[in-house]
C-alpha cells in the first residue's frame, strides 16, 4: 500500500500528525450543524456515544451508538465519488484493502479523514451534532458491544461558527508560458479552532468569473510554502487568481488577495534538427526539418569557418517557417563551411542554434559532350576520335562499348588525347559484319561526367573470299570439257567465275555461277588442241579472289576409229 503523501505531498506539519495521534476530539462548526472529529479510529469492537450537558443533564447527540465500519462493500457504498480517489491515494482498490487502511490509527488514516468527511464515517471518527453557539460541554462515552463501559473523553469546546483564516500574500509569476502561483498561511499552533486543511484555487480569464481551476486536493503543509503551477494558458491573455482554505466541515475561507497576471511568451522554441545539404548550380541547398512549435514564425541560418568559429548570420529577413530550406550563393566551391539554424517564434523567442553542421559546396556543372566524335574500322580495329575539349578541369574522355546499345561497360580511364584504337575482345579485333555501340563522354575532376555521345560501327568486309576446293576439268572422250566446283568454305560468296584460255592465248571468262556445287559442259573444243581452265569467285561485300591456278587440259579422242570395210 502506497503513503498517501507519494501522491499528494507531505501534508501538515509533523506535530498536526502527532497531535492527532492522541486520543481526543474537536469540533468544526458549519452554519447549520456541528462536525465532531475523533483524532483517532475506535477498535472494531468498541461503540461509543456522545453526549451535550444541558441544563436539564447530559443529552444523547447521536441516535444510534456509532463505531467504525466492519463491511468492506458497505464501506464502498458509503465512501461514493470519493472511493476513485481513496483508492488512488492508498494504490489499491480492493475494498478489504481500503476499509482496512482507513481503520487504522495512522498517519495515513488521519489524513484522509480530515480530506473525506466519507472516510471519517467509515473509520468511525465522524458524527454531527445540531447547530450550537458558545461554549459548550460534551462528554464521550467508549462501551464494548455488549455495554461495558471502557473509557470516556470530556471536555467544553467552542461551537460558535467561523470561517478558516484566508490565504495570504499570494505572488504569481510566469514560469516557461506557465503561471506559477505562490502564497503563505500561518502555520497550525495546536489550535483545533484552526483546521483550515486544503486549498481551492480560482481563476478569472479577462472579464470572465472566477472558476476553480484544481481539480487534485491541494494540502496544506506546513513544512514548505504552497503552491501551484497553472499551465495550458494563451499567451498574451490576462489572469486573476485568488486562494481559499477549506476545514474538513467544508468551511471555505474568504479570497486571499487578488492578484493579475498577462502571460507573455518567454520560452525559447526547442532546438532545430535534421540539417543537411546539397549541392545545386546556384549555390549550397541547405534543407532542415520543419519545428513542430505551434508558434514558429521563421528561421535563421548562420555560418562559421570553424565549428565552434563566430557564426554570420545569412539570412536578411526571416525563413519562412513552412520553408525551412536556403541557398547560400556565397561560397566557393570545395571549401567547408559549417553552419548551424535556429528558429524564432511570434513573441520574438530565438531557440539555441542547433548542432554545427559540417559543409562544402561541390562542383556538380556538368561538361559539355565531345564534338565532332569519329569512329572509324582499320583492318579490323576501330579507331575513336573527337575535337579536344577547352575546359580547364577536365581529366579525359572515357569510353564505352557494347555489341548491344542497353548493354555496354566502360573500356577506358579517362584519357587526354584525342584519339583511341579499340582492338576487340581480348585484342582479337572485329569480323567482318559485327556491328559495335559507342559512347563517349567527358569526365572533369569531380567526376561530373558529361551527355554521352552514341555511334554505331559497322565492321565493314575487306577479306576475300576462299577459292573452292576440289576445282576438277576433265576431257571427256574429245567431245567437250565437264567442269566440277564444290563450293567455298566463305559463306557470303555471290558468285563463281570460270576461265578459258586457249593454248598461249587470252583468258576469258567462260561462265560465272551463283551458287555452288555445280557443274558445267564446255563443249566449245576442238580435238587435238590443248585449253587452261581457271576459278575466281566474289563476295557479297565486293572482295574478290585472285585467279586460280590453270588446269591444263588437252582435248582428244580416246577412241579407236572403226575398222576399215571392204579391204
Amino acid at each position: 500500500m502506497k503513503k498517501i503523501f507519494v501522491f499528494i505531498g507531505l501534508f501538515i506539519a509533523i506535530n498536526f500528525a502527532n497531535a492527532q495521534s492522541k486520543k481526543d476530539f474537536f469540533v468544526v462548526p458549519t452554519p447549520d450543524s456541528l462536525a465532531i472529529y475523533l483524532t483517532f479510529s475506535p477498535n472494531a469492537n468498541t461503540v461509543y456515544n456522545i453526549y451535550r450537558q444541558t441544563p436539564q443533564g447530559f443529552v444523547q447527540v447521536n441516535k444510534n451508538p456509532i463505531r467504525v465500519e466492519l463491511e468492506a462493500e458497505h464501506a464502498k457504498i458509503i465512501l461514493g465519488n470519493d472511493w476513485s480517489f481513496i483508492t488512488k491515494t492508498l494504490g489499491t482498490d480492493n475494498s478489504q484493502d481500503v476499509l482496512l487502511s482507513l481503520k487504522r490509527n495512522d498517519f495515513s488514516s488521519s489524513i484522509l479523514s480530515l480530506v473525506s468527511q466519507k472516510a471519517a464515517t467509515v473509520a468511525g471518527k465522524l458524527s454531527w451534532d445540531s447547530k450550537q453557539t458558545g461554549n459548550q460541554h460534551y462528554k464521550i462515552i467508549f462501551s464494548s458491544v455488549l455495554g461495558v463501559k471502557k473509557d470516556s473523553l470530556e471536555k467544553t469546546v467552542n461551537t460558535d461558527f467561523r470561517l478558516p483564516k484566508s490565504p495570504f500574500d499570494l505572488k504569481v509569476e510566469n514560469v516557461n508560458n506557465q503561471v506559477q502561483l505562490k502564497w503563505n498561511y500561518q502555520k497550525w499552533s495546536g489550535d483545533y479552532s484552526d483546521i483550515g486543511f486544503q486549498y481551492n484555487i480560482y481563476r478569472k480569464d479577462g472579464n470572465s468569473e472566477f472558476r476553480k481551476i484544481n481539480k487534485e486536493i491541494i494540502v496544506r503543509d506546513d513544512n514548505s510554502k504552497p503552491n501551484y503551477d497553472d499551465i495550458l494558458l494563451k499567451v498574451g491573455e490576462e489572469y486573476s487568481y485568488y486562494v481559499t482554505i477549506v476545514d474538513p466541515a467544508g468551511n471555505e475561507s474568504k479570497p486571499s488577495n487578488i492578484v493579475k497576471v498577462k502571460l507573455e511568451d518567454v520560452v525559447a522554441p526547442s532546438i532545430v534538427t535534421g540539417l543537411q545539404s546539397t549541392s545545386t548550380s546556384k549555390g549550397l541547398l541547405l534543407t532542415w526539418n520543419m519545428s513542430p512549435e505551434l508558434d514558429a514564425k521563421g528561421y535563421n541560418i548562420y555560418r562559421s569557418k570553424m565549428a565552434t568559429g563566430k557564426n554570420k548570420k545569412l539570412n536578411k529577413e526571416l525563413i519562412s517557417f513552412d520553408a525551412p530550406s536556403f541557398i547560400d550563393s556565397t561560397i566557393s566551391q570545395s571549401v567547408q563551411n559549417f553552419y548551424k539554424v535556429s528558429v524564432v517564434d511570434t513573441a520574438g523567442n530565438e531557440s539555441e542554434l542547433s548542432n554545427a553542421y559540417a559543409a562544402t559546396l561541390a562542383d556538380i556543372k556538368i561538361p559539355d559532350s565531345p564534338k565532332n566524335v569519329v569512329a572509324k574500322p582499320i583492318n579490323g580495329f576501330v579507331q575513336l576520335s573527337w575535337k579536344k575539349s577547352e575546359e580547364k578541369d577536365l581529366v579525359g574522355a572515357v569510353i564505352y562499348r557494347g555489341l548491344d546499345s542497353n548493354i555496354t561497360a566502360r573500356i577506358s580511364a579517362p584519357i587526354m588525347q584525342t584519339t583511341y584504337v579499340d582492338s576487340g575482345y581480348n585484342n582479337l579485333g572485329y569480323n567482318y559484319g559485327a556491328k559495335v555501340h559507342y559512347y563517349v563522354s567527358f569526365v572533369d575532376s569531380s567526376k561530373n561526367e558529361s551527355k554521352k555521345i552514341h555511334l554505331i560501327v559497322d565492321v565493314p568486309d575487306v577479306e576475300a573470299p576462299i577459292l573452292p576446293t576440289n576445282f576438277r576439268v576433265e576431257n571427256k572422250n574429245g567431245i567437250y570439257v565437264a567442269i566440277e566446283v564444290n563450293a567455298s568454305v566463305s559463306r557470303d560468296v555471290a558468285k563463281y567465275f570460270i576461265y578459258k584460255k586457249e593454248g598461249s592465248g587470252k583468258q576469258n571468262l567462260l561462265c560465272e555461277v551463283s551458287q555452288a556445287p555445280f557443274s558445267f559442259r564446255d563443249s566449245n573444243v576442238v580435238k587435238g588442241k590443248t585449253y587452261l581452265y581457271a576459278i575466281s569467285a566474289i563476295d557479297k561485300a565486293g572482295n574478290k579472289t585472285k585467279i586460280s591456278d590453270e588446269i591444263e587440259v588437252f582435248v582428244r579422242d580416246f577412241n579407236a576409229p572403226p575398222i576399215p570395210r571392204n579391204v
